[in-house]
C-alpha cells in the first residue's frame, strides 16, 4: 500500500517538473525534515527555502523538459521511502534537443498523511556503463 502511495508521489513530483510548475513542486516537498537536494552538476542544496530558490531558477531558465524513467524501483516502510531509477532527460538548449540519461534517488517521508520528499538527487550517467539487473519492489515492515 505505502509503496503505491510512494510510486505516486513520485510521479507527482516529475508531473509538477514537466509543468515547470512552482507552487506544484513547493506543495511535494516535506517541512518538517530537512530538505536537500544535488541536481546535475551542482553541489548539495540544503534547506527548504534554498531548495525551492533552486528550482525556481531552473523553471526560470527552462521552457520545456520531459522524462522517461526506466528501471524504478520502489522501497517503502511505514513513514520513508525511496524510489531510484534511470531518468532520460529531454529538453532543448539555444532550441537545440538535447537528452541526458540519470541516475536518480527521490526520498520521501510520511508527513500528515501524505509523501512529501525529502531529497531528490540527479546524477549524469556515463555513456557506455552497463545497466544493472532490475529487482523487485520492496515493501518494509
Amino acid at each position: 500500500m505505502s509503496q503505491h502511495a510512494v510510486r505516486t508521489a513520485n510521479a507527482a513530483f516529475y508531473a509538477a517538473f514537466e509543468r515547470l510548475d512552482y507552487d506544484a513542486m513547493a506543495a511535494l516537498w516535506a517541512r518538517s525534515v530537512q530538505v536537500s537536494c544535488v541536481h546535475p552538476g551542482w553541489d548539495l542544496v540544503l534547506g527548504y527555502d534554498a531548495v525551492m530558490q533552486s528550482w525556481r531558477g531552473i523553471f526560470d531558465g527552462t521552457s520545456e523538459i520531459h522524462f522517461r524513467s526506466e528501471d524504478v524501483q520502489v522501497t517503502a516502510g511505514s513513514a520513508m521511502g525511496w524510489v531510484v531509477s534511470r531518468e532520460i532527460l529531454s529538453t532543448a538548449v539555444q532550441g537545440l534537443p538535447v537528452e541526458n540519461t540519470l541516475s536518480t534517488i527521490n526520498t520521501f517521508v510520511l508527513e500528515g498523511g501524505a509523501w512529501r520528499i525529502a531529497h531528490h538527487h540527479a546524477a549524469p550517467l556515463l555513456a557506455g556503463k552497463p545497466r544493472s539487473t532490475r529487482k523487485p519492489d520492496v515493501v518494509l515492515h
